[in-house]
């Protein structure tokens, strides 16, 4: 697309996990079910290993995982009204 191929939109989403101890037996298990291996970063907050440690998020857990939700319908909704 150019500069001038119709409207634009974009926005930022931004999220913050805060996490509690994470034993080593739960770090350990994570690292033998190969599932870090599979994700950006080796962070997978959602897995059932990492979420009970999970202290609070803040922001929304899709944009953790990669695809912004509301962020994503608030920016069509703009296009739609530009």
């Amino acid at each position: 697309l150019g500069a001038d191929d119709g409207p634009r939109a974009c926005g930022v989403s931004v999220a913050t996990i805060h996490f509690g101890a994470l034993p080593a037996d739960s770090v350990d298990a994570l690292v033998a079910s190969g599932d870090v291996f599979k994700c950006a970063g080796g962070l997978m907050c959602e897995h059932e290993l990492v979420w009970p440690h999970v202290a609070r998020l803040e922001g929304d857990l899709d944009s953790v995982m990669g695809m912004p939700v509301r962020l994503l319908a608030e920016l069509i909704d703009e296009l739609d009204h530009a």
